[in-house]
């Protein structure tokens, strides 16, 4: 019993590890070259993403992870859903804007994720997960809030909570991949399948950019620090974890860019984002706290 719950504990952190990483990706954005095409930055992330986790899985078992037998309902449902993931986030960000938009699909993500726990993996979604996550999803959407007036298109949020289904239907998805197979070789292959799939969207999109030295190292650091690494730490930890829990411990993710924002590029910090940090780190707190009577999760 207490193996298992350090075993918990330990999917607990590496989860949370990986969406500290994943927070750091708006401020690498900032220092982008003017003209970065964002489409084509997130395909460059997951293409880089998932040859780096390639190149580091070679020397222990060659090209397995580029052979059989993969469950091809869970391979092809993180790849596609890692791969639209990308086109539906950035479609949404240019008809809602880049606050409404990450608002939006952040925030249902981990509601789409407690749904799929629930029917697929059977999870029992508990008050204390509630709770969490309400406080961690309102959070999201006051650091999220722009200032001033903002617009809000139906297309745009549609295409947003899509973003939010996909982003859940891949890592969801990881969790069904089979135990034979080692968590860098799951992150590689739902990367590196989910850019095979978005490649002909992108194919004449603008990638002069890349060329520039800021343009190199941005690619660099988002496919290696915020794509590559955390998601080999989510597929590490995901087996041991709920989905549910999962996707709120994630909500880390905007506390992490909010605190870089205000820390390193000097953005202000108003009573709207100190109270949605409040929020999000009250509602990861409620959620690492074990409750009299509670059961630690099955792992798979």
């Amino acid at each position: 019993m207490k193996e298992r719950q350090r075993t918990n504990q330990t999917g607990y952190l590496l989860i949370s590890s990986a969406a500290v990483l994943w927070g750091t990706t708006g401020t690498a954005q900032f220092f982008a070259p003017s003209g970065t095409d964002p489409l084509a930055l997130g395909f460059l992330r997951i293409l880089f993403g998932g040859l780096f986790l390639l190149l580091l899985d070679l020397p222990k078992n060659g090209f397995r992870v580029l052979k059989g037998p993969w469950p091809w309902k869970a391979t092809l449902g993180s790849a596609f859903g890692m791969g639209l993931y990308q086109l539906f986030f950035f479609a949404a960000l240019l008809k809602t804007g880049v606050a409404v938009g990450t608002m939006i699909t952040i925030g249902s993500a981990p509601i789409v994720a407690g749904i799929i726990g629930r029917m697929v993996f059977q999870e029992r979604l508990t008050p204390k997960w509630l709770l969490a996550t309400t406080l961690a999803v309102g959070g999201c959407c006051m650091l999220s809030l722009p200032s001033g007036v903002f617009r809000v298109e139906l297309s745009g949020v549609l295409l947003a909570l899509c973003a939010g289904i996909s982003w859940a239907v891949a890592g969801s998805s990881i969790k069904l991949l089979t135990s034979s197979r080692s968590p860098v070789e799951k992150a590689a292959i739902m990367l590196l399948l989910g850019s095979l799939i978005i490649s002909p969207v992108i194919f004449f999109r603008d990638f002069s950019w890349v060329l520039s030295l800021r343009g190199t190292s941005v690619v660099l650091h988002l496919s290696l620090m915020a794509t590559a690494l955390p998601y080999a730490l989510f597929a590490t930890g995901i087996p041991h974890v709920p989905v549910s829990t999962a996707y709120t411990l994630a909500l880390a993710e905007p506390l992490t860019a909010s605190c870089l924002g205000i820390f390193l590029l000097g953005e202000e910090l108003t009573a709207t984002d100190l109270t949605g940090i409040v929020l999000i780190f009250a509602g990861l707190v409620i959620l690492s706290l074990k409750v009299k009577g509670e059961t630690n999760p099955v792992t798979s």
